[in-house]
């Protein structure tokens, strides 16, 4: 007698009360459930590929968010820095215009001031010129005095000296009588 093997056969475990339909169906009714399966993968993946487009379309959103408010903090940037380069410019232009006007002003101070050591000067010479002016016509006339007080004296000397050749006259006369008359005619 031979034994015969003993290979174990599978078997399914039955609950009671269940049963495993899909064992039991047909190859025509499983081919249903996959179409099933099929469309609810289909259904998943397309929930999948919504969330996965939601989540672009919002990172999206972020990066051009993030781009925009970027771009408006560097516009703001130029913005401050092209007003802070006027403010310098406007800050230059003003102390240039200072010190424009501060050369100005100090040119009109040394012009004033030498206008005024000129006329100063000018002044001093008129006054020095008038004193010398004044000083020669006092010399003049001082001169002029001198040579008039020369002029009598000498007119003096001369109607003295006449007089006294009057006088020696008529006492020579007095002494010669009629005759020395003529002889002091004829000298």
């Amino acid at each position: 007698m031979s034994t015969a093997s003993k290979q174990p056969t599978p078997t399914i475990p039955i609950v009671p009360g269940q049963q495993d339909w899909t064992k039991a169906k047909t190859p025509e009714l499983q081919s249903d459930d996959d179409d099933d399966v099929n469309v609810a993968w289909a259904k998943v993946e397309e929930r999948h590929r919504r969330k996965q487009a939601r989540r672009e379309e919002k990172a999206r959103r972020e990066r051009e968010e993030a781009e925009h408010k970027e771009r408006e903090e560097a516009e703001k940037r130029a913005r401050l820095l092209a007003e802070w380069e006027r403010i310098l410019t406007e800050k230059a232009r003003l102390m240039a215009e200072d010190k424009r006007k501060a050369a100005e002003e100090r040119a009109h101070e040394a012009a004033e001031k030498r206008a005024r050591v000129v006329a100063q000067q000018k002044a001093k010479e008129d006054a020095e010129r008038r004193a010398r002016e004044e000083i020669a016509r006092l010399q003049g006339e001082r001169e002029q005095a001198y040579a008039e007080k020369k002029a009598c004296e000498e007119v003096t000397r001369k109607q003295k000296a006449g007089e006294a050749t009057k006088k020696r006259q008529h006492e020579e006369n007095a002494v010669a009588g009629p005759s020395g008359n003529r002889s002091q005619e004829n000298r």
